[in-house]
């Protein structure tokens, strides 16, 4: 077994298109979190404390070097302006690990004087997604 390398995980954002959606790649990626939240749910009695969690909503955060010009990249930008949910893809290789709409929040670029613009995105599911498996391999 091979050690995980944030490398080879992609994302990609669909046209919006019915019927046969294309995917465009973000590009430029340095980091990428996954984020499975849960709710804690208290059941203590007087017996004693008990509890358990229940799934909750999932989370994104991206980081990169941006690549211009880039349609990927464009359609992540234009969704965080518009507060529309977008069908993302996260993949690596050809394995689908996480399809499903999200919304994107706090864009933000950094344009130094001579350095690589950069840029940063945070991401939250806005529907049940149809592929969600952070250990997908085949």
């Amino acid at each position: 077994m091979s050690t995980e390398r944030g490398i080879d995980t992609r994302l990609s954002f669909g046209s919006g298109g019915s019927g046969s959606e294309t995917f465009d790649t973000l590009g430029g990626e340095k980091t990428f979190d996954w984020n499975q939240a849960s709710n804690d749910v208290d059941t203590s009695d007087k017996d004693g404390p008990s509890g358990f969690f229940i799934p909750g909503r999932t989370t994104f955060s991206v980081q990169g070097n941006a690549k211009l010009p880039s349609v990927g990249f464009s359609a992540a930008y234009a969704a965080s302006k518009s507060g529309a949910s977008i069908h993302m893809k996260a993949l690596k290789g050809s394995v689908v690990r996480y399809s499903g709409g999200v919304t994107i929040g706090n864009f933000k670029t950094s344009y130094p004087n001579d350095g690589t613009v950069t840029y940063s995105f945070d991401m939250a599911n806005s529907d049940q997604p149809t592929v969600n498996d952070l250990t997908a391999t085949a």
